[in-house]
């Protein structure tokens, strides 16, 4: 509202310079001018818009967390599974562990256990599954040997 307003006073003191239309078209040029970093990306002038990298944060995790369940289905083909996800150095505001609240699904994903007695426990607590680590941010995949 408060630029509405200021753009409504810049039209009336420019009407009283020039003429109507050129006041308005003044006026025009300038919303457009204000509002074109915002919308559209130049890389030379002022750099990526505002939209655009907003649209990037957005999809970064969407996109992260599909490549994500795209693996796990794809290790999941070959058998019931866990998926154990070692989130060391990694971003911890993006976390992998859905499951579903059965526990049912071909593959559960959880944290790699810190101990292998935490191990030991998981590979007991889920005898017909086959346990895989998940490396992050690249999501290489290996068997793991129940100890």
């Amino acid at each position: 509202m408060l630029a509405t307003a200021g753009l409504q006073s810049v039209r009336q003191i420019l009407e009283s310079a020039c003429s109507r239309r050129s006041a308005t078209a003044w006026c025009l040029a300038l919303l457009v001018a204000s509002l074109l970093p915002a919308w559209i990306d130049a890389e030379s002038l002022w750099g990526p818009s505002r939209i655009s990298l907003a649209v990037s944060e957005q999809t970064y995790s969407k996109v992260r967390i599909a490549a994500f369940q795209e693996m796990a289905a794809k290790v999941a083909a070959r058998g019931p599974c866990i998926l154990m996800v070692d989130e060391t150095d990694s971003d911890q505001q993006l976390s992998y562990i859905i499951n579903a609240p059965d526990y049912e699904a071909p593959a559960l994903i959880c944290r790699l256990p810190q101990t292998p007695d935490g191990l030991r426990q998981l590979a007991s607590a889920f005898p017909n599954r086959r346990l895989y680590v998940v490396e992050l941010p690249d999501l290489q995949v290996r068997p793991v040997q129940t100890p």
